[in-house]
């Protein structure tokens, strides 16, 4: 039994633990991808004082309609919903580009395009660990595991009710139930 207990419990252990970090990795570039477009609004509100450029409204319209998109995007798994937050990146890295090239100093556009090479590896970070098979591996485990315990456990279920009460009919039951169970499935 003890062999069944291990051979259970740690390969649960271990997929209940990587979903659990897949978890933490995914708030985390969230988070970051929220911190980036909030970044970029205040860089820019900082910007239009400065240098007299209108970017902050782009930018505004450009993070409230980015999150709807990872939003949307993180709730479907088609193509289309994930090319609508690239689509909205390319589009603001167009606009926000013409807009500041000839106000803004070199070394601070570059800051702006490190901040959209960021600003998508941190998108790409959220697909990728929704993309991810933890979970799906976690669901064939247990589906596995619920269909082949009561056939692996039966011999043992079965000699423990017959020592417990001493008679065969805890055999009868036991097959009983095994071939019920097979049978729902």
């Amino acid at each position: 039994m003890s062999i069944v207990a291990v051979g259970t419990v740690f390969p649960l252990v271990f997929a209940i633990q990587a979903s659990f970090n897949a978890r933490c990795q995914a708030i985390r570039c969230l988070g970051q991808l929220k911190g980036r477009m909030m970044y970029l609004y205040f860089q820019s509100k900082a910007w239009d004082a400065k240098y007299k450029t209108t970017l902050a409204g782009t930018i505004s319209k450009f993070s409230s309609d980015l999150g709807i998109a990872v939003i949307k995007s993180l709730h479907r798994k088609d193509a289309e919903s994930q090319h609508g937050c690239y689509d909205l990146i390319s589009e603001v890295i167009a606009t926000t580009t013409d807009k500041a090239e000839e106000k803004i100093p070199p070394p601070l556009l570059a800051v702006l395009s490190t901040t959209f090479q960021q600003l998508l590896m941190d998108l790409e970070g959220v697909h990728e660990v929704r993309d991810n098979e933890t979970p799906k591996g976690l669901r064939k485990f247990a589906i596995f595991l619920i269909c082949v315990a009561p056939i692996t456990l039966a011999p043992y279920w079965s000699h423990y009710c017959d020592s417990a009460s001493g008679g065969e009919v805890t055999q009868v039951y036991t097959i009983n139930e095994v071939l019920i169970f097979l049978r729902r499935i």
